[in-house]
């Protein structure tokens, strides 16, 4: 029988990264222009507000380096206006300067400390390092000081999950979505959370609401394939499978999920096929492997399927390979 534990869905822990890169850039963009409350000694708030709206028009026609060069400036100047250091910091997370934008984050919350906003930039940054034990404080911070900014509980059910307290995570992310119930990013989020916990049918009306808004969504229809498939619903998992196919053609573990759903439907024909797909685009997907060689077993090619399985265990995984060989199913 195919199992299901083997499923691949976008998760929260980095694998695959791309889906959060674009959202903490999404979330620290709307904090670049961040006003000061309180500006501190040497700030010069009218020269800071010009040079942000230059340094904030280039970073928007992706000329990253021209509005580094005019922040640089700034600040070299002698103006200590936090929102300065923040939009460098800025610009330096989104050339992929993280620890270069923590410490600028980190100047903007000492000169103006009572921002949330330089706070929550901080737990970003954090997250980009990769600690989000670090960051959980600091997205806390950002809480405490405004409690409907609503990219904070994100970031902070983000960090939670990667920590691995998912019902803390749930918790966050409830809230998230309570302040904006139709913002794509917190309801993928706790989609995702929500598939943490097997919450299949909650984790749907999650990514029904992200294709609403992103109908082009590939990594959603792939999730929420994943949730049909578990809830038995074959027929729909297949039909998400093929959407984000459509827009990812060679996007291996797509096959490889599809290929799962075909194996349970009993058409093994394409589970082969579908799989075949996936180990041409990744050679070392071991996964896909035992899937097709679980599909040729089921479909009476035991020596197609013995040599899948001596495949996949010369990428690593050797259990399925050896136990047949020891059954004498397989010659070794």
């Amino acid at each position: 029988m195919v199992n299901l534990n083997k499923l691949h869905f976008c998760s929260l822990t980095f694998a695959p990264r791309s889906w959060q890169v674009a959202l903490v850039a999404v979330f620290v963009l709307a904090c670049l222009g961040c006003a000061a409350r309180h500006p501190a000694s040497g700030a010069d708030p009218g020269l800071a507000k010009s040079t942000l709206d230059s340094a904030i028009a280039a970073y928007e026609d992706s000329k990253l380096e021209l509005s580094l060069k005019e922040l640089d400036e700034a600040i070299k100047s002698g103006n200590n206006d936090a929102r300065l250091y923040n939009g460098r910091g800025v610009v330096l997370l989104k050339g992929g300067e993280y620890g270069k934008a923590l410490t600028d984050f980190e100047s903007a919350s000492i000169i103006d400390q009572g921002n949330a906003r330089y706070h929550f930039n901080q737990g970003v940054a954090l997250l980009k390092l990769e600690q989000p034990k670090k960051a959980l404080p600091k997205f806390n911070s950002a809480i405490n000081q405004m409690p409907g900014f609503g990219p904070a509980h994100l970031g902070k059910g983000l960090a939670l999950m990667l920590v691995g307290d998912k019902s803390g995570a749930l918790s966050s992310l409830d809230k998230a979505v309570g302040i904006a119930p139709d913002d794509p990013l917190a309801r993928y989020d706790r989609g995702v959370a929500r598939m943490s916990v097997r919450l299949w049918k909650d984790a749907v009306e999650d990514f029904d609401v992200v294709l609403r808004n992103s109908p082009e969504n590939h990594r959603a229809f792939n999730n929420r394939g994943v949730c049909w498939l578990r809830l038995g619903e074959n027929d729909k998992a297949i039909e998400d499978f093929e959407k984000a196919l459509k827009s990812q053609p060679s996007e291996a573990q797509y096959y490889y999920n599809r290929g799962l759903a075909w194996t349970k439907k009993w058409e093994y024909s394409a589970a082969i096929e579908d799989f075949s797909r996936a180990v041409s685009y990744r050679p070392d997907y071991w996964q896909a492997y035992l899937g097709r060689g679980e599909a040729h077993i089921l479909d009476n090619d035991q020596e197609k399927g013995c040599a899948d399985f001596k495949q996949a265990c010369n990428l690593g995984e050797c259990a399925k390979y050896n136990f047949l060989v020891k059954k004498e199913l397989c010659s070794d």
